[in-house]
């Protein structure tokens, strides 16, 4: 760095001749100075442009985050400069000032100049300053003394560094200005550290913004999908559960999480030792056993490549209200719109709406074509199971291995299979038209479900727990009588 005596002498001979000495022909400051000649006069002083207002206002909003982060780096810097005369400047990517700290006398003096908050910092008006040349360069620079092409500046040395966000773009610069005859090179070694770190600050503030924006994304995705959501590390502990999984698994994630699964959870064989083995279980229907309640569900296992597991449960609700749709038919009789003109059949729906309360299966006898059916679907609309579907099915029709088959479903290899009437029939009503057909094995299927709440497909070991209304019809009481 040349002294302020020699770089004085240069710049008197560059005003009179308009060139250098060769090895100052490539320097930025000499082609700031060649710019600078086209636009401004280096005797005379014209104050630069000043934003104010609604102006200011803006670019302040603008570049809100580059002074947030500038501001800490700047008053700690400043703080270890308190006892030199200094001025610390933050700009934008244009060159205006919007953020500033410094010397009171200092400021005062070059206020005068019209260097102060709001003001442009350009070649055409300023004259060469280091803010401009780092503007233009993107890289760090220094003008000492009468380097600035306007001499109302030779008294100064200004210093100034880029600030570049996550994405390489120029945000501003961060700047020094000091008297020349105090100005020393660590003034710049500061300034140019003061810029890397308002560059961390910056990416550490993009960084958190967008792990909060996806923490929002994920926590609306988990409370927004139909699927319950279980969550446990390698140790076993469980460590998330969402809202979906609190309802199918009827438990309150406060009391299970940090737990171990297992003492949670109950799970088929099958399942456990596809957890064992770190496998990948896609969409298999199981039982699982909470607080000694027995829960039919769909799931899916995704371990990871950290020991952590995630198990997702689809809800069978959902899955069952599609099947039964698909199978169930249409219950269109109400005790309204039903033919009871004689006395007889009004004494009939008086019997069956006590029968209703009573929470116990429904025998309709009576002969061929009287209407049987009409009265079960009568039934089902009055009963607490009138939003469930209503599975209608005729023992006559089938044979008894059909019948077996039919009525109780079955397991496949991949836990898919067949449902079972019973389960079609969940939360609604399952009306067995004939039952005098129905087969011995399944009468004691049936008993046994009354008994327990549970059913188990054929040939499978696995309990399902179900709910409905059970409505049966015959005609062999009534021949008997005859």
């Amino acid at each position: 760095m040349l002294s302020i005596e020699d770089n004085k002498k240069k710049w008197d001979f560059f005003q009179k001749h308009h060139w250098v000495s060769p090895e100052f022909m490539l320097s930025p400051i000499l082609e700031s100075w060649e710019r600078c000649s086209k636009q401004s006069s280096p005797y005379n002083w014209s104050k630069p442009h000043i934003a104010s207002g609604y102006t200011l206002k803006s670019l302040i909003k603008r570049n809100e985050r580059v002074i947030t982060c500038a501001t800490t780096v700047i008053e700690d810097t400043y703080d270890l400069l308190r006892d030199e005369a200094v001025i610390l400047f933050v700009t934008d990517d244009s060159g205006c000032v919007l953020f500033t700290v410094g010397h009171d006398d200092l400021l005062r003096e070059v206020n005068e100049l019209g260097l102060k908050k709001g003001c442009f910092f350009s070649e055409g008006k300023v004259g060469t300053n280091a803010i401009s040349l780092t503007l233009n360069t993107h890289m760090p620079a220094e003008v000492f003394a009468a380097e600035h092409f306007n001499r109302h500046l030779h008294p100064y040395a200004t210093t100034a560094a880029p600030i570049f966000d996550t994405f390489g773009r120029l945000r501003g610069t961060i700047s020094l200005l000091k008297r020349a005859k105090e100005y020393t090179k660590e003034n710049h070694v500061i300034i140019s550290s003061c810029a890397k770190e308002i560059a961390l600050q910056i990416h550490v503030q993009n960084e958190q913004e967008n792990m909060n924006r996806l923490l929002n994304a994920h926590n609306a995705t988990l409370e927004c999908m139909d699927d319950g959501l279980l969550a446990w590390n390698d140790e076993n502990r469980i460590t998330m559960a969402n809202h979906q999984a609190e309802r199918l698994l009827k438990f309150k994630t406060l009391d299970v999480i940090e737990k171990d699964i297992f003492s949670i959870v109950r799970f088929a064989p099958s399942i456990l030792r596809s957890i064992e083995e770190n496998s990948t279980i896609r969409r298999k229907q199981t039982t699982v056993e909470i607080g000694g309640e027995f829960i039919e569900s769909i799931i899916t296992l995704r371990p990871l490549v950290d020991g952590s597991k995630l198990l997702f449960i689809h809800p069978i609700d959902k899955i069952r209200e599609l099947a039964q749709q698909q199978i169930g038919g249409s219950a269109k009789y109400t005790f309204a719109n039903l033919n009871a003109q004689s006395k007889g059949m009004k004494h009939v729906i008086t019997v069956a709406k006590r029968a209703i309360k009573s929470k116990a299966p429904i025998l309709i006898t009576g002969e061929e074509g009287v209407g049987k059916s009409d009265l079960a679907m009568a039934i089902h609309n009055e009963s607490d199971f009138k939003d469930g579907p209503f599975i209608s099915i005729n023992c006559r029709s089938l044979t008894s291995e059909a019948m077996i088959r039919e009525m109780l479903g079955y397991d496949d290899e991949d836990g898919h299979g067949l449902p079972s009437k019973f389960e079609l029939a969940h939360n609604g009503s399952l009306y067995l038209e004939k039952i005098e057909y129905l087969s011995p094995e399944l009468q004691t299927v049936i008993l046994k479900l009354l008994k327990t709440g549970l059913v188990s497909r054929s040939d499978s070991q696995r309990l399902i727990p179900v709910a409905f209304q059970l409505i049966t019809s015959t005609t062999w009481l009534c021949c008997r009588i005859q």
